[in-house]
């Protein structure tokens, strides 16, 4: 019995750790901080918990504004203070959010975070570019008929495509109608002197832009903001891909 135990003990062992590895090279993904650091070389900037599995689809998006006191909110808080205290210059103005691929929580990301600014404050306006699968105006329960690309195709002027929200200090511009060119209107000559218009009247100002690696258009408007926030769902993309976004995003620095 001894010996048999003693066998069973090393086996157990020598087996436990077999498959630890083995787990650890079929997994990929981005689980944690140290993964962050280690495989995309990029700075970490906050990790946003998961919402109570309670919370209803049509609350999520809201949930920090709703629940201020929350631990999902106090995380934003935490990003949103180091995007404040920014190593490489003042705090970015115009913030591009985007992710690897689809249903990482982008436009979760960037409604939390325009709120967290306009609880400072700041006076806020989030941007849905994401002009093939738009998601901001569900997010508000609003219509979607008016709205950046109205603009973009010189339909409607400034002042007629932001809205106010439940939140104050906080505005949102909708992508308004789908269109068959959705990257050679990101590439305009308006898009680029939208941004201008709105900086001169809003302190932040968040775009919410398609998915990163399939698509062109948040390579295409980084030129144009101050900073990237790439959101990564824990567990979810492997490290290639999200290192693949990365790299394009630098190409054009």
């Amino acid at each position: 019995i001894p010996m048999s135990m003693a066998v069973a003990f090393v086996v157990g062992i020598v087996g436990g750790i077999g498959l630890a590895l083995v787990r650890e090279y079929i997994d990929d993904t981005i689980s944690s901080q140290i993964d962050v650091s280690a495989y995309l070389k990029v700075p970490f900037l906050g990790l946003i918990p998961r919402l109570p599995p309670d919370t209803s689809p049509a609350e999520a998006d809201l949930y920090t504004h709703h629940n201020p006191r929350s631990s999902v909110a106090e995380a934003v808080r935490g990003l949103r203070a180091m995007l404040e205290m920014n190593p490489n210059g003042p705090a970015p103005r115009r913030l591009l959010v985007t992710s690897s691929v689809a249903r990482e929580g982008k436009t979760s990301t960037a409604i939390r975070l325009g709120v967290a600014y306009a609880q400072m404050g700041k006076n806020v306006v989030i941007i849905d570019a994401d002009l093939r699968r738009p998601r901001l105006h569900k997010a508000f329960g609003e219509d979607n008929t008016v709205g950046l690309t109205s603009y973009l195709i010189d339909a409607a002027g400034v002042s007629e495509i932001f809205r106010p929200t439940p939140v104050p200090n906080l505005s949102v511009i909708f992508s308004g109608g789908l269109t068959d060119h959705p990257a050679e209107l990101m590439a305009s000559a308006r898009m680029h002197d939208l941004l201008d218009d709105l900086e001169k009247t809003f302190d932040i100002i968040i775009l919410d832009t398609p998915p990163s690696v399939a698509l062109s258009d948040a390579v295409t408007l980084s030129g144009h903001v101050d900073g990237i926030l790439l959101v990564v769902k824990e567990q979810s993309v492997s490290r290639a891909v999200v290192k693949q976004t990365i790299g394009m995003m630098q190409q054009v620095e």
